[in-house]
């Protein structure tokens, strides 16, 4: 594949922000409708105030789960996809890579990231800063969830091609595996506590090398 096909996540999610909410209901909600998505992270933000969406993107999840009682802020780093966030009204945006940020330690009462938003990282040690960065930004006992996809997957691997379909053509970018052994690793580096390893939306789907996603449920230790 052709080096200047391949865009980078800022100017991959710039170019995919004005069809990003229409690809998401056009895909994932066949499996995932809204209602059960919003009821999901109900239960499992149950009793938190205070969130993090690390990579909000335009907003969706924000906006699906602003009834509830949570009080949000979405980090992400496209521009586009935030002025299109912060049309809505609800929930705070914030400019900012999820390498550095900027808020004060112990902040937040959870945190998450979906559709694959860590597999930018490229090496560990980019990904055992990044989780150092939202152990710091966690409360004591503040939950993470990350969501992304399985490294063992056939179109996954080492290193993938994220292609999505911006208007009438497909935009690319570089996707690099988290490797369920190296989750663990960076987890007790980074004072987290492992409470369900996921192969989908359910708590009860316990991840196995066939699954499609690999779900990481963990709380930041006292």
């Amino acid at each position: 594949m052709p080096e200047k096909d391949i865009l980078s996540p800022t100017a991959f999610w710039d170019e995919m922000a004005p069809y990003y909410d229409e690809y998401v209901a056009s895909t994932r909600y066949k499996f995932f409708k809204p209602e059960d998505e919003a009821k999901f992270f109900n239960e499992l933000f149950k009793g938190r105030r205070l969130i993090l969406d690390l990579g909000c993107g335009t907003g969706r999840t924000i906006r699906l789960l602003g009834r509830c009682g949570y009080k949000f802020v979405g980090i992400d780093i496209s521009k586009k996809m935030l002025q299109i966030a912060k049309g809505f009204k609800q929930g705070s945006y914030v400019l900012a890579d999820i390498r550095h940020l900027p808020f004060l330690d112990s902040t937040f009462d959870a945190a998450f990231s979906l559709h694959g938003g860590v597999s930018h990282l490229k090496t560990f040690d980019e990904k055992l800063q990044v989780f150092k960065e939202i152990s710091r930004a966690l409360k004591p006992r503040g939950l993470l969830f990350i969501d992304v996809r399985n490294p063992y997957r056939r179109d996954t691997g080492e290193t993938f091609v994220v292609e999505w379909p911006a208007g009438k053509k497909k935009i690319k970018t570089m996707g690099y595996a988290l490797w369920p052994k190296d989750a663990r690793e960076i987890l007790r580096e980074n004072q987290f506590k492992l409470k369900h390893l996921l192969g989908d939306y359910d708590l009860k789907e316990k991840y196995t090398k066939g699954s499609k996603r690999l779900i990481i449920i963990a709380s930041k230790k006292p």
